[in-house]
């Protein structure tokens, strides 16, 4: 990539994240808030409900660990936190840095 092309790769991005941010700020959200945010999808827990024969009534959990919302705020956090390991492909001399444009979870099975 040519000097020129970087350059104006660079100044784009800069240019949306400050759009970006100047939004956030217009709508309240501020860094604190996506950290509180982000703190409560770490921790996240959802309660499993089960038929109680013997009493012939629903019977619910404790809340359990929410594995899915909890790995997919780690991601989140990574990404924002730009900490995810890259993929580096050798290519006639030059460096090639791919990231994923989506991360896709898996459908969940019916029990």
């Amino acid at each position: 990539m040519s000097e020129l092309a970087e350059k104006a790769y660079t100044d784009a991005g800069i240019t949306a994240r400050q759009r970006t941010l100047t939004a956030y700020d217009k709508v309240g959200l501020t860094p604190e808030v996506f950290a509180k945010a982000h703190k409560a999808a770490l921790r996240a827990g959802v309660p499993k409900a089960h038929w109680d024969a013997s009493y012939e009534t629903w019977r619910y959990s404790r809340k359990l660990p929410d594995h899915p919302t909890r790995l997919r705020a780690v991601q989140l956090g990574l990404t924002v936190l730009d900490s995810l390991p890259s993929q580096k492909i050798e290519h006639g001399g030059e460096v090639i840095v791919l990231k994923p444009d989506k991360i896709v979870k898996r459908k969940k099975k019916n029990v």
